[in-house]
C-alpha cells in the first residue's frame, strides 16, 4: 500500500492517509444518485447538506425558511 505521498507505507509506521484527505468519486457512481441527474433544466432540490471543517462555530445542518 502507498500512503499519501505515494511511498511505500508499512502498517507499524502510523497513518496512511493524510489527516485532510478527500476521496472523490465520479458522480455517476453514487447509487442515490437522481437518473436525471444530467439532465440541463435540473432536478428539484428539497435539502442541501453542507459539511463544514468549522464545527465550533457553524451547526452541520442549518434550515432555511424562506
Amino acid at each position: 500500500m502507498l500512503d499519501w505521498q505515494g511511498r511505500e507505507w508499512p502498517a507499524t509506521d502510523g497513518k496512511a492517509a493524510h489527516p485532510n484527505s478527500r476521496f472523490p468519486t465520479p458522480a455517476g457512481q453514487c447509487l442515490r444518485i437522481s437518473p436525471n441527474w444530467g439532465d440541463p433544466r435540473g432536478v428539484p432540490i428539497s435539502a442541501i447538506v453542507r459539511e463544514s471543517r468549522q464545527s465550533r462555530v457553524l451547526p452541520p445542518v442549518m434550515q432555511a425558511f424562506d
